[in-house]
């Protein structure tokens, strides 16, 4: 997510969400910019989040980003909520749920 900060802001919070298409939260995720306790963003900056293993189960989610401040996190700056839609495609048949957890079956006799 590239940034333009017009003001200087103390330490911004970014957010990233998951949801499913009725609105169960599957991932919410939160980090203060790096540096020190008086970080202060100014002018254009970059934010990215890795995330390793998805993990989600076949079908449609929403992902929303925000920035606030760490210290006032339900007053954004500026909001993208459910702007953005994923599809994930699974061919994993007799398996259902919200997450696709790694696992492997040992049958015996």
């Amino acid at each position: 997510m590239r940034y333009t900060v017009h003001q200087p802001v103390r330490r911004p919070l970014f957010h990233l969400s998951i949801l499913d298409v009725i609105s169960n939260r599957i991932l919410t995720t939160e980090e203060v910019l790096e540096g020190a306790d008086d970080e202060v963003a100014e002018g254009v900056g970059e934010a990215s989040v890795e995330i390793r293993d998805l993990a989600l189960m076949g079908g449609v989610y929403r992902i929303s980003v925000a920035i606030t401040r760490e210290d006032n996190p339900t007053n954004p700056y500026d909001f993208h909520q459910n702007l953005y839609l994923i599809q994930v495609i699974s061919d994993e048949p007799g398996v259902r749920g919200l997450v696709a957890m790694p696992h492997v079956w040992r049958l015996k006799r």
